[in-house]
């Protein structure tokens, strides 16, 4: 897991340039929150 502040911005960053093709909006959602809650 990304140790910095600056790192856990841009896995969130990848996860929802992913997230953008993922079929619902709760897809979405939760790759986006998912990341951020387990700092």
């Amino acid at each position: 897991m990304p140790t910095t502040y600056l790192h856990v911005l841009e896995e969130t960053v990848k996860t929802r340039r992913i997230a953008k093709t993922s079929a619902t909006f709760n897809e979405r959602l939760d790759a986006v929150i998912v990341p951020v809650t387990h700092v």
